[in-house]
């Protein structure tokens, strides 16, 4: 059973504790001991409200609490007992902390969760010999530090795995499997390829009207068609994330050209492009899409990310929309690992379209709502990062869809509190471990 009132049980020799009634009727059902009440030897038979105290002797907790805490979905730490919504995020730990590009995400989360009055732990699969509680080798954040901390079962899990290989290693799949096999919810399980989230889009017709036309295989014949037709295309891997490998293909001085996402030619000329290119399809999967010829500030490439995420009653809530801007001239993507700077959304389209902008501020909006209401229908998917362009003639286009989206982006004008990504995300899976729970 577990718990959605947080609170703690600490247990030194007559301490004074708070037992919430859901405990109460829990040790009611499960428990049966003479207890010390106000210093006085009695039967006690578990009828307390919320709010009222007790005296536990340790020996008392020794005995009873700490052998079961585990099976209740408590935390046990130097005989504190901790109790309430539980939230495990399945990682990678190096030495018992997260790695480092992760580092900045799970402590905003952790710290996200703790303010809502949880329990947030991380665990790494290839570090647990078995999938069943205690885990001893369980990180959490405690007084802004990783530590080492010993959990039960919890009531949720969402992955924060930081590749598709490792959501599909032996070790990952086998504690998802566990977990599972106990009835523990799921979510944030997906590493959907671009192909897949393209094929589920083009059914919609409000969404179809936006997609850039694309191919999920081509050949070099193939390609260099679709070069003549598209005028410029994009070669994107298509489990890729964070600008790796992208290529743009294009003419410049009559002359077809491979450029790197960084604005680095590859290949020049007809003949090396079809060698290039050839060599590279050979080498992964990649999805095809038409260049948008999107909006340029000051002669960088300019695009859009809008956050889409679940409140706590799961309804789809927009939580940031900011406009992304290439690091200089040439460079092909605006991805902000590689460097890109945040604008706000607002003024970039009022510079570019003027009266305009609210129209299409307008056309934005509801694309991103139709994209959640298409992809987001299982309740496992918590946000959506969506990458949105604008073509020069004010018309939005979707560039891909991300499940696990960045949520590092520094504060701009149109971002109203730093920390909302974080306690919108932590608030519907806490709230999503609640609902179950008592559903259970």
């Amino acid at each position: 059973m577990a718990l959605p009132s947080n609170f703690l049980l600490q247990f030194t020799e007559d301490t004074l504790v708070m037992i919430p009634r859901r405990l109460a009727q829990w040790l009611s059902d499960n428990v049966s001991v003479t207890m010390v009440f106000a210093h006085t030897s009695q039967r006690f038979a578990w009828q307390v409200t919320e709010g009222e105290t007790l005296f536990l002797p340790s020996r008392f907790a020794q005995r009873t609490l700490l052998p079961v805490a585990h099976r209740i979905g408590a935390w046990v730490w130097q005989n504190h007992v901790f109790l309430g919504p539980s939230l495990s995020i399945l990682t990678v730990l190096q030495e018992g902390h997260p790695l480092r590009e992760q580092q900045e995400t799970l402590v905003a989360l952790c710290q996200a969760a703790e303010r809502l009055g949880a329990i947030c732990s991380l665990l790494d699969p290839a570090s647990l010999a078995e999938v069943r509680p205690p885990f001893e080798r369980a990180v959490a954040l405690v007084e802004d530090r990783w530590t080492t901390r010993a959990c039960g079962w919890p009531d949720l899990i969402y992955t924060q795995m930081p590749s598709r290989a490792l959501q599909d290693s032996t070790e990952f799949v086998r504690c998802i499997d566990a977990f599972a096999s106990q009835g523990i919810p799921i979510y944030g399980l997906s590493f959907a390829g671009k192909r897949e989230v393209f094929d589920a889009l083009a059914g919609d017709p409000l969404i179809a009207s936006h997609l850039l036309p694309y191919a999920s295989y081509m050949d070099i014949e193939q390609l260099m068609d679709a070069l003549r037709r598209w005028g410029a295309l994009y070669a994107k891997p298509d489990h890729g994330s964070l600008g790796r490998g992208i290529l743009w293909v294009g003419v410049v001085n009559a002359q077809p050209m491979v450029i790197d996402g960084r604005g680095q030619r590859l290949a020049s000329g007809e003949a090396a492009c079809r060698a290039f290119l050839s060599a590279a399809l050979s080498r992964e999967a990649y999805i095809f899409q038409k260049d948008a010829r999107c909006i340029q500030m000051a002669g960088c490439l300019v695009d859009f990310r809008l956050l889409m995420q679940r409140d706590a009653e799961g309804r789809w809530r927009q939580t940031k929309w900011f406009a992304r801007q290439a690091t200089r001239p040439g460079v092909r993507v605006t991805n902000l690992a590689r460097g890109a700077q945040v604008r706000s959304a607002r003024e970039i389209l009022v510079a570019c379209f003027g009266k305009q902008a609210r129209y299409i501020h307008a056309q934005v909006d509801r694309l991103g709502k139709a994209v959640a209401s298409r992809l987001g229908k299982q309740p496992e998917f918590a946000e959506l990062g969506i990458d949105i362009a604008i073509d020069r003639d004010g018309k939005p286009w979707l560039i891909e869809v991300n499940y696990r989206p960045s949520k590092r982006a520094p504060r701009d004008q149109d971002d109203r509190i730093g920390w909302l990504p974080y306690e919108r995300l932590a608030g519907y899976l806490l709230s999503e471990a609640v609902r179950i729970s008592q559903r259970n």
